[in-house]
């Protein structure tokens, strides 16, 4: 048998990339314009070595070694070391003998990568705010103050990947299946962190503070056949997420995802990163009668009192989660999160005589949404115009419903309480892209004196299939406030027509 040994060492390359953003507003302010510029750095020395047996075993390993400008003194450099081992089963004679088996690879992977995009060019440095006013008894003195916090002690996050994998071939390339498990420790974890209102600032400090760990599944099928001149391919993947979990999260939980009445996300070790934190809606009281047979009873003196006793007729019935006969902050509880548990695609492509066809669906599920918007649609509590939802509010003569009464200034905290009577589910499934075309065969194109003319129609976001009722259910946001729509505008609904010429 003859063996085959490959060893491919490569020593060191070095990467520098230097970012340099210079812009001057177009903003005419008193005459004048203003500007800002900041520059960013980051260097990395990368080697790898990769051995290779008989092509049937695989070995790479890696080492890199990248420094930021965007940290401070001492921190600016971080190792990151990865490798992985793959195994060609289909190269083995007891594999090779199955004839619908085409490829067959088992591969794991171990690795560690550092992150430092959210941090700012300058994030590490305090800046002044020039000519800001301060009295001294009837003396006005004009100087500076700091604009933020900023911790000069910012690092790297680092994140560490398990990976174990299988590639399949079937039948001579018509069908690759790929399917992978991995385990995501994210360590020191740059978030952002609201001060304290007795700092003096409404504001934010980063930090390298949580401790986060994914679990997930992904799965890819690709299959292709021939239909005389029908040629079809269909690819689809999915991403199924087992575990979302805080592992470390020291000093206080981080409550987040701030809208009109405070923050309705909470982040603490043992739940999700930025589940909705919230009171829960029970309903809507239709009558009197139900605000008073709403109670508790305790449990020593066995005395009853009513749990809302402030409330009337169409006000929000909430939830007394910890049982001690009164709503209060204790109340509020995890009520899901927005990051999907499964996100999916769907492609599609198929040529036929010159005819073209591609299709792209792709959508998740698993997910909330918190809706900002039912605040103002329902709210009735300003002088700002209402939704139409606001037509089936609690009225003497419409008193099943969900939506409660009108009224000023909110006395029950129908809206103030964040509830889940803003919570709704974020599961979508959108056709992304459509696109259609003809090709004229040659001996046109040859008759033409052209080397190729192509006739496509596009149509984007064409069409959605979600049960949120509002504007779009494809909401971002940051890590720990992500999944509120707070009136993001709804992506729109393009159609394109064109004609390609090549000459």
């Amino acid at each position: 048998m003859n063996r085959i040994n490959t060893i491919i060492f490569l020593p060191v390359v070095i990467t520098l990339q230097t970012e340099v953003n210079a812009v001057l507003s177009l903003l005419e302010l008193g005459y004048a314009v203003s500007g800002g510029e900041n520059e960013s750095t980051r260097i990395s020395y990368l080697s790898r070595v990769q051995y290779s047996y008989n092509g049937k075993y695989i070995l790479t390993a890696n080492m890199r070694r990248d420094g930021s400008s965007k940290f401070g003194p001492g921190n600016k450099w971080g190792n990151f070391p990865s490798a992985s081992l793959a195994w060609s089963v289909s190269e083995e004679p007891f594999i090779k003998s199955i004839s619908a088996i085409s490829s067959l690879k088992l591969r794991t992977s171990y690795g560690i990568v550092g992150n430092d995009s959210p941090v700012g060019a300058y994030s590490y440095v305090s800046t002044l705010s020039m000519n800001q006013n301060y009295t001294f008894g009837t003396y006005k003195a004009v100087g500076a103050i700091l604009r933020g916090f900023v911790n000069p002690s910012l690092s790297w996050e680092t994140v560490k990947q398990f990976d174990l994998g299988v590639d399949l071939g079937l039948f001579k390339g018509a069908i690759d299946v790929t399917f992978d498990f991995y385990d995501k420790r994210t360590q020191d974890m740059l978030i952002l962190v609201p001060l304290p209102a007795s700092s003096g600032s409404s504001g934010s400090i980063q930090k390298n503070l949580a401790s986060v760990k994914n679990q997930g599944l992904e799965f890819m099928v690709t299959g292709r056949k021939s239909f005389g001149d029908l040629n079809l391919t269909v690819s689809g993947n999915a991403s199924y997420l087992l575990v979302n979990k805080v592992l470390d999260l020291p000093g206080n939980p981080i409550t987040a995802g701030t809208v009109e009445w405070g923050s309705v996300t909470k982040t603490e070790a043992g739940h999700s990163v930025g589940e909705f934190y919230l009171y829960k809606m029970v309903g809507v009281f239709p009558d009197q009668a139900a605000i008073d047979n709403y109670t508790y009873t305790n449990p020593t003196t066995q005395v009853v009192t009513i749990i809302q006793p402030t409330a009337v007729p169409g006000d929000v019935q909430f939830a007394d989660l910890n049982n001690d006969g009164q709503i209060t902050a204790l109340d509020r509880d995890y009520f899901g999160s927005p990051i999907p548990k499964l996100t999916y695609g769907v492609n599609v492509n198929a040529d036929f005589k010159g005819f073209d066809l591609s299709l792209f669906l792709q959508g998740i599920s698993g997910s909330k949404i918190f809706s900002d918007l039912l605040t103002w649609s329902q709210g009735m509590h300003t002088n700002f115009n209402s939704g139409l939802d606001a037509l089936e509010r609690w009225t003497p003569d419409h008193t099943i419903t969900n939506v409660p009464r009108a009224v000023r200034d909110d006395p029950n905290g129908n809206i103030k309480k964040t509830s889940t009577r803003s919570l709704f589910s974020g599961d979508y499934a959108r056709l992304k892209n459509v696109s259609i075309g003809y090709t004229l065969p040659k001996s046109v194109n040859d008759l033409l004196k052209i080397d190729n003319l192509r006739i496509y129609a596009t149509a984007r976001n064409l069409l959605t299939f979600t049960k949120y009722p509002y504007f779009d259910p494809e909401i971002g946001g940051g890590n720990t406030s992500r999944g509120i729509d707070r009136g993001t505008y709804p992506q729109a609904r393009t159609m394109i027509m064109g004609v390609q010429l090549d000459f």
